[in-house]
């Protein structure tokens, strides 16, 4: 059974360490970046699909 300690992570949440989440950053297979963050893993997952695959990073307020 998963902890569930990433249930519903979106902007202005938190994480289990209590830091803020930002949003989400794409980065394409090419090395550039799509313009601006996205609110929700689901999105940028999307994203990512759209590009043949790409790196989707968690941005936090801090410490995590």
């Amino acid at each position: 059974m998963a902890c569930g300690c990433s249930k519903n992570r979106r902007a202005g949440g938190r994480t289990a360490s209590g830091a803020e989440v930002l949003g989400y950053e794409v980065t394409y297979p090419d090395g550039s970046k799509a313009p601006g963050l996205f609110l929700t893993p689901l999105e940028a997952k999307k994203e990512a699909r759209l590009h043949g695959g790409s790196t989707i990073r968690e941005i936090t307020s801090g410490g995590a």
